[in-house]
């Protein structure tokens, strides 16, 4: 798993989780660049529509969290 974490943290891909509430969980170290932030923590406990320019998108990631369990996009 470590591993996995590091190979994960070091990638280009911008990944985040979030609960079932839509709130982020975890993000990785391209999730933290993108938004400009100093610190994973700063983002960590923020609803993810805040990360979203359309209102709409964000809903639909929550719904998609909400009725699926996940939800897989970009």
């Amino acid at each position: 798993m470590r591993l996995q974490g590091q190979a994960l943290d070091t990638g280009a891909s911008a990944f985040a989780f979030a609960n079932l509430d839509g709130i982020l969980t975890y993000v990785y170290l391209a999730f933290v660049i993108l938004w400009g932030s100093g610190l994973e923590v700063d983002l960590i406990g923020h609803p993810l529509t805040k990360f979203s320019s359309s209102p709409e998108d964000a809903s639909a990631v929550v719904d998609g969290l909400l009725e699926h369990g996940e939800w897989i996009g970009e």
